[in-house]
C-alpha cells in the first residue's frame, strides 16, 4: 500500500428531494426601548480579526462527528478562495463569515462538505450539502437540548441519530447527486464507488468520494487558470518539490509526516497513491510526480491510474527511494502493460514515461 512515506447576503440552501421548498436565512433587528450610549468607540478589529481566523468546523472520522476549530489566516484563505467552488465563494463561512453552512473537513482539514442546523419554529433540521450547494442530507431532529456551539449541536444531532445512520443517509444523497453529475466531471467510477456506500461499513468510503469532489474542484480550478495540473504522490509542499513541481501541485499523500502535518500543506488530498484513478477524472492531469517515495506503493495500481488520469501526451516523472532492481523491473513492466509508451528507468530510481 502506498503510504505517502517519505524519506528525509441571503444564502440558498441546497436542493434536496426530501424538501419541497428553499429556505433563505433572515435576520430581523427590533430596535429596543433603551438605547446605551458608549462613552467611548470600540474597536472591534481585534474581534473581527480573531473570528475571522478561528472558523468553527466539524471533522468527519470513519467513526463520527467532531467539532473543532479551523485556524485560518490569510494565506490559507486566499488557497482556499483559489480552489473553492462557484457554491463556497458564496457560502462558505471560510469566506463568508455570517453564512450558516458550517465547513465538515477532514483529518487533514481539508473541505470536504458542509453543514447547518437550522431551528425552524422551535423544530430543529439538519442540512448536510456537498461543496457544490447539492443537498445530501437533511433530517427533522425534533428538539434538541441547547449546546454551547453549533458545532456541538451538530455532534449531538449525529449521535442521538446514530452516526451510522447519518452516513448512509449522506451516501443516499451522494448517489443522486453523482449519478446526475456528469456535466461536473464526476465519472460513473465515482459512482460506483458511493453506490457501495449506502451497504453497512460505508463510513470508510465516504471520506474517499467527498475528497475525490474536492480533488477534481482544485483540478477545475487549476485548469480555469491555466495551470498544468500536476499530482504529486507523497507530496508535502516542501521547499524542493515547489521548486521542482511548482506551488500549485496537488499533494495526494494519506500519512503526512507529523513534522510537516503542523503546517498548512496546499492542495493536500490525504489519500493513497494507489488512488489516483478514483480521486481524478480520465485525462485530467498533466503530470504525475513523486520526489523520495517510498517503494511500498503498488506498482500495478499506481501505473494504471496514473495511465487512467493523464492527459494524452502527458508525462510520468517519479523518484522512489530504492535501488532494488527488481522493483524497477517490476514497476517499469506495470508501466508498460498500462499503455506507457517511451518508459526508462534511470539507477533503479528514477522512472519517466510518456501517455501517447
Amino acid at each position: 500500500m502506498c503510504n505517502g512515506n517519505r524519506h528525509a447576503g441571503t444564502e440558498p440552501s441546497p436542493t434536496n428531494r426530501n424538501s419541497d421548498r428553499n429556505f433563505n436565512d433572515r435576520t430581523t433587528c427590533q430596535p429596543g426601548h433603551h438605547q446605551t450610549r458608549l462613552e467611548r468607540p470600540v474597536d472591534l478589529s481585534a474581534i473581527v480579526d480573531y473570528m475571522g481566523s478561528h472558523i468553527e468546523a466539524l471533522r468527519l472520522t470513519t467513526d463520527d462527528f467532531q467539532a473543532t476549530t479551523l485556524d485560518f489566516g490569510d494565506a490559507q484563505r486566499e488557497i482556499f478562495r483559489a480552489a473553492a467552488t462557484q457554491w463556497e465563494l458564496r457560502n462558505s463561512r471560510i469566506v463568508n463569515l455570517a453564512s450558516r453552512w458550517m465547513p465538515i473537513v477532514d483529518d487533514a482539514n481539508t473541505v470536504v462538505a458542509y453543514a447547518s442546523p437550522e431551528n425552524r419554529g422551535g423544530v430543529h433540521h439538519l442540512w448536510i450539502c456537498d461543496i457544490d450547494g447539492n443537498g445530501l442530507y437533511h433530517r427533522v431532529t425534533g428538539e434538541v437540548g441547547l449546546q454551547d456551539s453549533v458545532g456541538n449541536e451538530i455532534v449531538a444531532i449525529a449521535a442521538t441519530i446514530g452516526f451510522g445512520l447519518v452516513v448512509r443517509g449522506i451516501a443516499s444523497g451522494l448517489l443522486e447527486s453523482l449519478s446526475s453529475a456528469v456535466a461536473r466531471g464526476i465519472t460513473n467510477a465515482s459512482v460506483a464507488v458511493a453506490s457501495r456506500l449506502a451497504g453497512e461499513g460505508g463510513e470508510r468510503l465516504l471520506l474517499l468520494v467527498l475528497r475525490a469532489m474536492r480533488a477534481r474542484a482544485i483540478v477545475r480550478s487549476l485548469q480555469q487558470r491555466g495551470l498544468q495540473v500536476v499530482v504529486n504522490i507523497g507530496g508535502e509542499a516542501g521547499v524542493q518539490e515547489v521548486a521542482e513541481f511548482g506551488a500549485n501541485q496537488i499533494a495526494l499523500n494519506n500519512q503526512v509526516r507529523m513534522s510537516v502535518s503542523r503546517r498548512f500543506v496546499p492542495n493536500l488530498v490525504k489519500e493513497p497513491g494507489e488512488a489516483i484513478g478514483d480521486i481524478f477524472g480520465p485525462e485530467t492531469v498533466d503530470r504525475v510526480v513523486a520526489r523520495r517515495l517510498d517503494a511500498s506503493f503498488d506498482t500495478n495500481r499506481v501505473a494504471q491510474g496514473a495511465f487512467r488520469v493523464l492527459r494524452r501526451g502527458g508525462t510520468l516523472d517519479m523518484h522512489v527511494y530504492t535501488n532494488d532492481a527488481g522493483f524497477a523491473q517490476r514497476f517499469a513492466d506495470a508501466l508498460r502493460r498500462a499503455g506507457f509508451r517511451n518508459v526508462s528507468s534511470l539507477h533503479n530510481c528514477r522512472f519517466s514515461a510518456t501517455k501517447g
